[in-house]
């Protein structure tokens, strides 16, 4: 005859095995990791750990203190820091009330405004494309590394057509630009290459396309850009990347 739990054991036995999954997790997750990685955020540069080819940063303040004055109050801007901080460690968990403590799981506490992000690391001389927002703009670029940090570059054309001005603080949206990034080549180009030019060029990085057809967009007069057609099909030829 089968056995039929009451409701308080089934209770009982499923948020134990809740934890213990719970604790699983939080443990698989603290697996070793490698050397660290710097990134910025609004607040100040965090440093983390690179775990098997992804970006791991443990507990990023994205809210201030939660205590005292600023309980049941909306969430505030966290506090900024100078210098690198570590984000090597899960921060506190919200409390629970489960009247127990949970194993390998980051204590609770009331000041728990913390995040985990977890990234593909980006490898020596990888720039991931992107599409970068803000004022209402959006326009397509890739990220640089520079000094233990990622930046991502904003031209003159892209401020002016987002309205914003060199120095001003603005937010920005950034997200991985995983679209193809075609660059139509011009009537008068394209019939000037041949089948290996026009090889190499669609084998080229989207940023060396985009200059090549720029250089001879610009072009103000007929025998100008003729002369630059000319030029571009014999880089092309010889596997020239750029000018």
């Amino acid at each position: 005859m089968a056995h039929v739990p009451s409701r308080r054991t089934f209770v009982k036995d499923a948020a134990a095995w809740l934890a213990v999954a719970q604790a699983t997790r939080w443990a698989s997750l603290s697996a070793a990791e490698g050397p660290g990685v710097i990134a910025p955020t609004s607040a100040g540069r965090v440093r983390g750990t690179v775990s098997n080819g992804i970006n791991v940063f443990k507990g990023i303040p994205y809210g201030g203190p939660t205590n005292g004055r600023n309980r049941f109050m909306p969430p505030v801007k966290p506090l900024a820091w100078t210098g690198v901080r570590d984000a090597l460690a899960y921060g506190p968990t919200a409390p629970q009330a489960l009247g127990r403590a949970r194993r390998n799981v980051p204590p609770e506490d009331e000041d728990c405004l913390v995040l985990n992000v977890f990234t593909p690391a980006l490898g020596s001389g990888k720039r991931p494309p992107v599409r970068v927002t803000l004022g209402g703009y959006t326009y397509r670029t890739t990220v640089a590394a520079l000094s233990g940090a990622f930046w991502v570059p904003l031209a003159a054309e892209h401020r002016e057509a987002a309205g914003v001005a060199a120095g001003q603080e603005v937010d920005v949206q950034v997200e991985l630009d995983t679209a193809p990034r075609e660059t139509p080549l011009p009537d008068d180009l394209d019939a000037a290459l041949d089948d290996a030019a026009r090889t190499h060029f669609h084998a080229l990085a989207p940023s060396h396309r985009k200059e090549w057809v720029r250089w001879v967009e610009e072009a103000k007069k007929p025998e100008t850009r003729a002369a630059r057609i000319e030029k571009t099909a014999a880089a092309l030829r010889e596997g020239k990347r750029a000018r």
